[in-house]
Parts: C-alpha cells; structure tokens; sequence
C-alpha cells in the first residue's frame, strides 16, 4: 500500500507495517544538508530520529544534485558520516539519535526521465498507447488528489 503525503511525501506499507518513509526533494542546485533544516524542529531528520518503527527504511529521494556532503553519506564515507554526525550533534541531537539517522538513511537519486520514461513504458502496454500524454497526466492528477487526501492507495485502486 502506497501513501502520499503520509508520514512523509511517500510512505509505503507491507502487511499494515511501515517499511519505507521517503521525502523527495528537487532542486537544481545541489542538495546540502543545510536544505533538510536539521535545526528545526519537525524536519525530516528529526522525525527520522524518532522514528518508531525498527524496520522502516527512511529515504531521502532527490531529482536534483547532491551536494558534497550528501553525496559522501550517500556513498557511507566515513569522514562524511563523521561531519554529519558532528553537525547533528551540534544541532542538539542525541547520539542515540545521530545513530538512528546515520544507520538508517538511505540517499537515492532519481532521474525523472528514466521514470517518465518507464511509466510511459508501461503506458505502450495497456489501451492507453494511443494517448501516453494523456494517461500520464490522468496518473498524476489521481495522485495528486490521493495526496491531498492522504487517500492510501491499494492494489484495489488500480
């Protein structure tokens, strides 16, 4: 089951668990730590910290660049993950909680023509290959509105 704009702009659930939290970001210049808004309170990196369920998979989904920095804790280099941890500390987070983030956050870049592409794929399939333009902006408008919603969406929705 899918949600958007659930526990963050993306949650997805297996069997009624929580298994992926992912926020997205797309920016055209390159994402830094700084763009998460660590210092404040309700950021994704503190709702990361405190998130309850041990086999949830958070994500940080950015269409854009990656800055330096994320880039090296996307890679887990380890002087990357050492200045996060120390800019987190720094920003008033416990250790437990540096541990949290630093342990289960996942970085992932996305091109969105690859998906445009793979979704329109998928489109050349069905009836809808006379009118891939259309379907595509049909999809997104469902989505939009479950978003707005916060509709979860199943395999019964399809």
């Amino acid at each position: 089951m899918f949600q958007p704009e659930g526990k963050e702009d993306l949650a997805i659930y297996q069997d009624g668990n929580l298994i992926r939290a992912i926020q997205v970001k797309a920016y055209s210049s390159p994402l830094r730590l700084s763009d998460l808004d660590p210092q404040k309170e309700g950021s994704f990196l503190r709702r990361l910290a405190s998130l309850e369920d041990a086999s949830c998979v958070p994500q940080l989904v950015s269409f854009g660049p990656l800055g330096p920095e994320l880039a090296g804790v996307q890679r887990r280099e380890d002087e990357a993950m050492a200045k996060l941890s120390e800019k987190l500390g720094d920003y008033g987070y416990s250790a437990a909680e540096v541990d949290v983030i630093t342990q289960k956050l996942e970085i992932v870049r996305a091109d969105e023509a690859a998906l445009r592409e793979r979704v329109y794929g998928f489109f050349r399939q069905t009836i809808a290959a006379g009118e891939p333009d259309r379907a595509f902006d049909l999809l997104v408008w469902w989505v939009l509105q479950a978003a707005e919603s916060r509709r979860r969406i199943t395999f019964q929705n399809r």
